[in-house]
């Protein structure tokens, strides 16, 4: 049991947890940047305000958005946990 909690509470601080931007070269060559809010305690409004933080005054360009839904499993012979996963990300320019 002692191990279910402890497996729970990092999932749920790793899950918290934002991401940087990272730089990436759009289609058409030009510097972009990929924006991850990715977990169940955060909403697709987390990528937004890490693209406002990135491109400041100048604003941003959508040029991507993903939003993927799973579930996991894993047990072993005393417990079994399950969990939904969430994984969102945008892929930004700045003007």
């Amino acid at each position: 049991m002692k191990t279910l909690i402890i497996t729970i509470l990092a999932s749920a601080l790793l899950t918290a947890c934002s991401v940087e931007p990272k730089e990436v070269f759009t289609a058409n060559g030009q510097k972009g940047f990929s924006v991850g809010c990715s977990g169940n305690y955060q909403t697709m409004a987390g990528c937004y305000e890490q693209a406002g933080e990135k491109c400041g005054k100048r604003g941003f360009k959508i040029l991507e958005k993903n939003v993927d839904k799973g579930s996991t499993l894993s047990s072993n012979k005393k417990s079994t946990y399950a969990s939904t996963i969430i994984n969102r990300s945008m892929i930004i320019q700045c003007k």
